[in-house]
């Protein structure tokens, strides 16, 4: 996987500064390095300039552990405080690394204030304007993306345009950042009343955090990955962080198969193959049935490679068949006369040679005795199927 970027978005003018520095201090140490905030309704008057000052000591907390800070700002934000376009000496002084541009300055403005200070501009609004910022003269070491987050529900980006949208970004080398939401039903706070989840995709809205991480992850597309509410409990940035690691970790494979008694030798040759190739997929499974030890260790610890063989009928890992060779798989009966699309399968011993092999169903097929049923990927994660292409790495885990 290549290095992502978690982030936190803060609200101190509605919590407080203690409850904000506490949270930054949860998230720095769960693996997160970059902030958000929102500087969008600060009017100018004594309470507005007190909610800056709140914030300016928050975002120069965060900043002093090495994170990097954005703010989010627009055109009204300017004339409240009177400020000229092309101000960045208000913005580094209260401790932000950049600034967002919720709304944008039609590629005029843009290109002068990439010079100065590091600006990210709205991927969700399109790509004319970061054309024009970079058509203009902007300074591209100094121009990243994100998109939007929000609140109402059925409001979100669609997918398909997300993608495009990303693609372009990417295509001329721009960092692009994206949002995930807390549960619906956990208590939050966000940048408006209204909070019916704050996804920037709206498929997004009901996933779980797991999923929406996994997914994006999948994609390759995103670079930061930003939480939109205060605030994450403890368990859930360990939950995040624990994911993450699954990405990241390549226990010692050999040791563990020799262990349990299956064979390496022919493995071996394998091994550096597999994991010099990036493992961004990864699927939680649901419905595990009892299963051997054998299968077990074939579904959680094995390094699956899809084959480069492809069909449209499954998602084929036969290297376990290499290592347990002579380690018989006994059938189990089920109910199921049909496998369906997403059900996890091992083939047992009646399949002679292809013992061990493991597949993730695409389609339909009939129960011919030969496959033992293990359980399925989480119905979410069928969005993540097309991205397990030919030779691609992949994991199954535990539902976290």
């Amino acid at each position: 996987m290549k290095k992502i970027t978690l982030g936190i978005s803060i609200y101190p003018e509605k919590i407080g500064k203690e409850k904000t520095i506490q949270y930054i201090n949860e998230s720095f140490n769960s693996g997160f390095n970059r902030i958000f905030a929102n500087l969008l309704e600060i009017k100018n008057n004594s309470e507005g300039n007190n909610k800056i000052k709140i914030i300016s000591d928050c975002l120069k907390y965060a900043k002093n552990l090495g994170m990097k800070v954005i703010v989010d700002v627009n055109t009204q934000f300017y004339r409240e405080f009177n400020y000229d376009l092309l101000e960045k000496k208000f913005f580094l002084d209260m401790g932000a690394s950049g600034i967002r541009l919720d709304e944008d300055f039609k590629g005029e403005i843009e290109p002068k204030l990439s010079k100065k200070i590091l600006i990210e501009l709205n991927a969700s609004s399109g790509i004319k304007t970061a054309q024009l910022t970079l058509k203009n003269g902007g300074n591209p070491k100094n121009i990243i993306a994100c998109h939007n987050f929000y609140p109402q529900e059925f409001t979100g980006l669609d997918y398909e345009r997300f993608i495009k949208l990303s693609k372009w970004y990417k295509s001329k080398k721009i960092k692009v950042a994206a949002f995930i939401t807390l549960p619906r039903n956990q208590k939050t706070i966000g940048a408006w009343k209204t909070n019916e989840g704050m996804p920037t995709i709206e498929e997004h809205r009901n996933a779980t955090l797991s999923e929406q991480i996994r997914h994006f992850i999948a994609m390759q597309l995103i670079d930061d990955i930003l939480l939109s509410q205060y605030k994450a409990n403890k368990k859930q940035l360990k939950t995040i962080k624990k994911l993450l690691d699954f990405y990241e970790n390549d226990d010692n494979l050999i040791l563990k198969i020799e262990k349990i008694g299956g064979e390496t030798k022919k493995l071996k040759k394998y091994i550096k193959e597999i994991k010099n190739k990036n493992l961004n997929i990864i699927y939680e499974v649901d419905n595990l049935q009892k299963i051997s030890n054998i299968e077990k260790f074939i579904l959680f610890d094995f390094l699956h490679l899809r084959r480069s063989d492809i069909n449209s009928y499954s998602i084929r890992s036969s290297l376990p068949r290499i290592c347990f060779q002579n380690k018989r798989i006994k059938p189990r009966k089920t109910n199921k006369k049909y496998f369906n699309k997403g059900d996890i399968v091992i083939l047992n011993d009646n399949y002679g040679r292809y013992n061990g092999e493991l597949h993730i169903l695409l389609k339909k097929i009939p129960n011919n005795g030969k496959r033992n049923y293990i359980g399925k990927i989480k119905k979410f994660d069928n969005l993540i199927l097309k991205y397990n292409k030919s030779n691609t790495r992949y994991k199954l885990i535990r539902k976290i």
